[in-house]
């Protein structure tokens, strides 16, 4: 579903002459990625307000995101098994936090 949005933005796109037609490829797959990061994103802000812990969950988010960049660790077969083994690990990472007394949380 997501591609397919990024398909239709990117031919507005090219309509417009604000994309080269030779990268069509390069623009739409940016575009997912980029819709893909702000859904996660999103998501992630949800659940924090869901735990009472939204600044938690952004700092989480911020050095998860750089992390999962250059470790590059398991590769889901699909961008849905992604986002959602993601939103798995931001409801342990703050269930933990949740579960641990104050005096060890920064």
């Amino acid at each position: 579903m997501m591609k397919s949005v990024a398909k239709k933005i990117t031919g507005v796109l090219l309509r417009n002459h604000i994309a080269d037609e030779q990268q069509e490829e390069i623009v739409t797959f940016g575009i997912n990625s980029a819709m893909y990061k702000m859904l996660h994103l999103s998501v992630a802000v949800l659940i924090g307000i869901l735990f009472g812990r939204v600044l938690d969950i952004i700092v989480f988010h911020l050095f998860y995101q750089k992390l999962r960049t250059y470790a590059d660790g398991h590769h889901a077969k699909s961008n849905t098994v992604c986002f959602l083994c993601s939103c798995g690990i931001a409801v342990a990472t703050l269930t933990f936090w949740s579960l641990c007394p104050d005096e060890y949380v920064i």
